[in-house]
């Protein structure tokens, strides 16, 4: 099984929250995050949510249901304006 992006949280907590909500709507999900974050930052950094490939799109339709589609969308670059 091809394990794949789906989003990247804030932390490992919120990151494993949204996992819980995946694997709640049958879509195995898993947490993935550095381990020396892990073990020095307390799982406060950045940690990413990770679907099966095959299950991507039906995971984002989900997710963006019960999250808000801004966590999957990619970020654009801000405009700044001319100085």
């Amino acid at each position: 099984m091809n394990w794949v992006l789906l989003t990247t949280a804030p932390n490992a907590p919120i990151a494993e929250s949204w996992a819980a909500l995946l694997r709640g709507q049958g879509i195995p999900a898993h947490v993935s995050a550095d381990t020396v974050s892990m073990l020095y930052a307390g799982g406060l950094m950045p940690s990413q949510v990770r679907v099966p490939e095959e299950r991507l799109a039906e995971a984002k339709k989900v997710f963006d249901d019960l999250v808000g589609p801004s966590f999957t969308e990619e970020d654009e670059p801000e405009e700044v304006p001319p100085a």
